[in-house]
C-alpha cells in the first residue's frame, strides 16, 4: 500500500499540471469550439421571429424600436443607430445588440441611398454574459435571394441578399463603393471563433420602393466617398472594423498594460 500511495503521489502534480493547461486553452479557446456549434444549434435569439410570412412586396407599420431581422437565422435584434464609431462605443452596443458602422460613404440611414453598415458578434466566451455574443453566428448561412429586414422610426425596410465577401479588418474600404440605391451590409468576424477576417453580407431594398437620385445627388455621393477614403483624421477611429469580444487573456493582457480601446 506504501507503493501504492506513492504512485499515487506521483500522479498528482501530472494530473494538476494537465488540467491547469486544459483549462488555460479552454479560457482562451473555447469560443473556436462552441461559435460553429451556436451557428446551428442556436442560430438566433428567439424561437420565432414572427416574420416568416411576410410579404417582402407589402409595407408593414411595426413598433417605432430600431430592429433587425433574419428569418432565416431566426434573429431579432435591436440596433443601435447614428453612433460614434470608436472602438467602446461600438463594443458597447454589441453587448446589447448590434450597431450601425458609419464611415464617410458608408453611412446611410434606413431607406437612404447608399450604404448601411450594421455589424455585430458571430463568437464569444461560452461563459460571457452577452447575450448577443453569437447573433451573427449563422451569418454565412445566408445565401442570394434571403431575406433581411429592417424596423426603423415605425418604417419596416425588406432587403434581400446578392452578395457576400470575406475581407480584411482593415479594408473598410470595401464599404465604400459608388452606389444609386439603398443597400445594407452586414459585418461579422470570420471564421468563426476567430476575428482574422471580416465576412460582408450585402443586400439591397425591395421594399419600400425608392427613387433614383438625380445625377448631380449622385455625383456628392461619389464625391464624399471618394474624400472618405483619402481624409486623414476623419476616419482615424474607424480604420478597422468592428470585432469580436476580446478572449479572456486578452483582456487580461491588456489590464496589465494599461491599454485602452
Amino acid at each position: 500500500s506504501f507503493k501504492l500511495s506513492k504512485r499515487h503521489k506521483q500522479f498528482v502534480p501530472i494530473f494538476a499540471g494537465v488540467f491547469s493547461v486544459l483549462f488555460v486553452l479552454f479560457l482562451q479557446y473555447n469560443r473556436l469550439i462552441f461559435a460553429p456549434i451556436m451557428a446551428y444549434i442556436a442560430p438566433g435569439n428567439t424561437k420565432d421571429t414572427g416574420i416568416t410570412a411576410i410579404d417582402p412586396t407589402v409595407s408593414e407599420a411595426p413598433t417605432a424600436d430600431p430592429r433587425l431581422l433574419i428569418p432565416k437565422l431566426n434573429v431579432d435584434v435591436p440596433v443601435f443607430f447614428n453612433i460614434s464609431n470608436d472602438t467602446a462605443t461600438i463594443n458597447n452596443a454589441m453587448n446589447h445588440g448590434v450597431a450601425q458602422f458609419k464611415i464617410p460613404g458608408a453611412d446611410a440611414m434606413p431607406g437612404q441611398i447608399g450604404n448601411l453598415v450594421i455589424s455585430g458578434h458571430s463568437a464569444g466566451d461560452i461563459y460571457s454574459n452577452n447575450q448577443y455574443k453569437f447573433i451573427f453566428s449563422g451569418l454565412e448561412r445566408l445565401v442570394d435571394g434571403d431575406l433581411i429586414y429592417v424596423n426603423y422610426n415605425s418604417v419596416r425596410y425588406t432587403y434581400k441578399v446578392y452578395k457576400r465577401e470575406t475581407v480584411e479588418p482593415t479594408n473598410v474600404a470595401a464599404l465604400v463603393y459608388k452606389i444609386d440605391k439603398p443597400i445594407l451590409t452586414l459585418i461579422t468576424c470570420t471564421p468563426l471563433g476567430s476575428d482574422r477576417y471580416r465576412l460582408l453580407v450585402m443586400a439591397e431594398q425591395i421594399n419600400p420602393s425608392y427613387e433614383q437620385k438625380e445625377t448631380t445627388e449622385i455625383a456628392n455621393q461619389e464625391n464624399s466617398a471618394e474624400n472618405g477614403n483619402n481624409a486623414e483624421g476623419k476616419t482615424q477611429s474607424s480604420s478597422i472594423m468592428p470585432a469580436n469580444e476580446r478572449s479572456f487573456f486578452d483582456r487580461v493582457w491588456r489590464w496589465l498594460t494599461n491599454q485602452k480601446d
